[in-house]
């Protein structure tokens, strides 16, 4: 009886680490890479975020990833508001036109292009894996420069969309602090 309880057990940890070992590759993960006007150095306190997911396959993870921007910058007093989405080729001074036209006075526009995904599926399954590349770029209405530009690559696997969304709009709006557009603020997540 004792050899059997043994080998129970034995296998009942061989499976727990096998489940943990699986679902520490789940979620999602993100590399940014940015660049900040270093001259730029205006306080940030009403942002309109425009982007093309709407437009593409980005859709899937649109309407998480804007509420929890919006949610995050609203914790920390910043007004943040969404407009619909931009048309592909749509030039800078347009953009910033219908803005201003739609919102009055704003300090930034941020803008987010996707540039590239891609789908893997395992033993014609449910989709598992999913890269994808996005460009968020900060604009100035006023001067209608670029004050901050990012390249965000996440990865997803085995999680939901709404999920990715958070991931991804929790780590943009950190690499914006950290980047020093916007300010520190513990209400975030």
């Amino acid at each position: 009886m004792k050899n059997i309880l043994t080998t129970n057990k034995s296998n009942l940890i061989i499976l727990c680490v096998f489940f943990l070992i699986v679902l520490s590759g789940c979620g999602t993960s993100t590399k940014i890479e940015s660049v900040k006007d270093q001259s730029y150095n205006n306080a940030i306190k009403r942002i309109v975020v425009i982007n093309d997911f709407l437009n593409r396959s980005y859709g899937m993870f649109t309407a998480t990833f804007t509420d929890k921007f919006i949610a995050n910058t609203s914790k920390c007093n910043i007004k943040t508001t969404f407009e619909m989405p931009m048309l592909p080729g749509t030039q800078k001074s347009d953009v910033i036109k219908n803005v201003k036209e739609r919102n009055g006075n704003v300090d930034a526009i941020l803008t987010i292009t996707g540039k590239s995904m891609e789908t893997l599926s395992y033993n014609s399954g449910p989709p598992s894996t999913t890269a994808t590349t996005m460009i968020f770029t900060l604009l100035d209405p006023n001067s209608e420069k670029n004050i901050w530009r990012a390249e965000m690559n996440a990865t997803f696997e085995f999680t939901s969309t709404d999920e990715a969304g958070n991931t991804m709009a929790k780590d943009i709006y950190k690499k914006l602090i950290s980047d020093g557009i916007l300010p520190p603020c513990a209400a975030a997540e």
